[in-house]
């Protein structure tokens, strides 16, 4: 049998699971649960609260977390037991700590390793992993990167905390600034990936037209989302030499952007470049404005179609459910379920939804599994791949020229 949950507490394992709701996602850093277990009376004063929990699915690891909350029912022989909570890095996401000054250059991974220290997580190396017995529960966490060569951050990088930033917030920020995905394991570990890693061999179907027989199809429903509301018909981007780091305020007007863009063009003597797309599907009175340093005039028009394009793909969200956890409905003879994968984040998959007028490639945003007495559902949000990903322009550091001196006394008056 497939999409089979039983979990673990306590060291003692529960097969008699009432309903189920284990989510994740690209915006959501791990996983979240929700259970209830139907359990013998005489085990209902087990402590659960705090305790850490193990949730899988045939048999598979799905998460290693913690119970964060309970709720009990009692019956004359039974009780059911509601447990909820999030996976083993849920305290490096809610955690502060000290602001750390970072020493540039310096590589995703170690500025990650130096935070999860801070917050007491012991890290250790992907490679002791196997034969390693580990406790439930313990503070062990391994870094494993999947991408592959990161880029270090520079000196003219900015990784310091934000006001108010916690670590994980900082982690995410740098982690997006290097186009990652960030993520969790079934064992609770860290896992870095590029966005779209891998393909799904099942395509998403939704072409039963008035309701005809289809054994092709294997979506159970499906809708779409569409906001054009961060969407602008002018996309406009103006750039100067003088600072070595892309940065707007975000709190400015586009009017005030376009003055201090012009007050430092002449203020520090630097050439004032610029670019601009139309998006003609939008109302002409929405413009957007922005600077950044150090583009060049084709750069600036590069990016700020890249803005049109970036928010275009945003603006689009398809949500669907199938009928069980896996990619093929049948079920395998394969006991390890090599052949028959679970649905998951960051998988390209190809859409064919004829109503929807949808053939095309999207990426998994969440998954959210769920069990109830009725059968397994897997809900799922795909969006356009393009929405995760950032600019490729990196500011232009060139070296100080030496300033240009004036004597003003020499100049003239005109009268």
């Amino acid at each position: 049998m497939v999409n089979i949950v039983t979990v673990e507490i306590n060291d003692k394992t529960f097969k008699t699971v009432i309903s189920a709701s284990i989510d994740t996602g690209l915006d959501n850093f791990g996983f979240y649960f929700d259970l209830e277990i139907n359990i013998p009376i005489e085990e209902s004063e087990f402590r659960t609260l705090g305790e850490a929990i193990k949730i899988n699915i045939d048999g598979k690891t799905m998460l290693t977390g913690f119970i964060e909350a309970t709720d009990l029912t009692y019956f004359p022989d039974t009780a059911n037991l509601k447990v909820s909570g999030r996976d083993k890095l849920c305290d490096f996401v809610d955690s502060r700590v000290s602001n750390k000054i970072f020493k540039t250059p310096m590589g995703f991974v170690e500025i990650l390793t130096d935070l999860l220290k801070e917050t007491g997580y012991q890290v250790v190396s992907p490679n002791r992993l196997i034969g390693l017995q580990k406790k439930l529960g313990d503070n062990q966490i391994a870094i494993i990167n999947e991408y592959g060569s990161i880029d270090k951050f520079e000196t003219n990088e900015s990784i310091s905390f934000g006001k108010d930033e916690k670590a994980f917030s900082l982690i995410q920020r740098l982690a997006d600034k290097r186009q990652l995905v960030i993520g969790t394991n079934g064992d609770g570990n860290i896992v870095i990936r590029k966005i779209g890693q891998e393909r799904c061999r099942t395509i998403l179907q939704n072409n039963n037209l008035f309701n005809s027989p289809n054994s092709s199809n294997n979506i159970k429903n499906a809708s779409i989302k569409r906001d054009e509301s961060k969407m602008f018909y002018e996309y406009r981007i103006f750039s100067s030499g003088k600072s070595s780091e892309p940065n707007s305020d975000k709190s400015k007007t586009p009017e005030e952007i376009f003055a201090q863009a012009l007050r430092d063009a002449l203020v520090n003597n630097t050439t004032q470049r610029s670019g601009v797309f139309y998006d003609p599907n939008i109302r002409k009175t929405r413009k957007f404005i922005d600077n950044i340093s150090s583009l060049s005039s084709k750069q600036c028009t590069e990016r700020a179609e890249w803005e049109a394009n970036i928010r275009r793909a945003k603006s689009f969200e398809y949500n669907c459910s199938v009928v069980g956890f896996r990619q093929n409905l049948s079920e395998t003879k394969d006991f390890s379920f090599g052949g028959n994968q679970l649905w998951e984040i960051n998988q390209l998959v190809y859409v064919s939804d004829k109503q929807a007028g949808i053939e095309e490639e999207l990426l998994i945003k969440s998954v959210k599994y769920r069990k109830s007495l009725s059968g397994t559902i897997c809900d799922m949000k795909l969006v356009n791949p393009l929405s995760y990903t950032e600019s490729v322009f990196k500011p232009v550091i060139k070296r100080s020229k030496k300033s240009l001196s004036i004597d003003w006394s020499k100049l003239k008056t005109v009268s």
